[in-house]
């Protein structure tokens, strides 16, 4: 299955209702909203998304759904001059990244001896992540989740 990396950086965008959103999906089993993936035009419904937290502190993936749709054109969120590629993603487990600085450590995936071969500081959202590294970074993760 394919997959692909986007990213939240919370001192560019403050995700006000994350707690809301975080508690939805723990009584829903899931929650869907649309994310920027960037220009990326080549996600197909039903890739695996994960999702980064970038900035500051305690860097890492807290985020792990599917593509409900392919990529549309909008106004960018941080400029609506300009256009930016979105999807709707379904989002099955979300970490608390927010207050608890919850997050699969960026500092393991880079020295881990198979995930280390992805970019885990990518400079947007949207970035593939090739299936070897996918499939390795689906074992670290259930084991990661357990431990939360």
């Amino acid at each position: 299955m394919p997959a692909w990396l986007v990213t939240w950086n919370p001192k560019l965008y403050p995700w006000h209702d994350f707690q809301q959103d975080l508690a939805e999906l723990n009584q829903k089993g899931h929650i869907d909203f649309s994310w920027s993936c960037s220009q990326t035009r080549r996600i197909q419904p039903g890739d695996r998304i994960w999702l980064m937290r970038l900035g500051e502190r305690q860097r890492g993936i807290f985020g792990q759904g599917k593509a409900l749709n392919a990529p549309v054109e909008g106004p960018s969120w941080r400029d609506p001059t300009r256009t930016q590629m979105s999807l709707e993603i379904r989002w099955t487990h979300l970490l608390d990244a927010h207050t608890q600085q919850l997050v699969l450590p960026q500092e393991l995936l880079k020295s881990h001896p198979v995930l280390c071969c992805q970019n885990w500081s990518p400079q947007s959202s949207g970035i593939r992540i090739p299936d070897t590294i996918n499939a390795e970074l689906e074992k670290v993760w259930r084991k990661f989740v357990k431990q939360a």
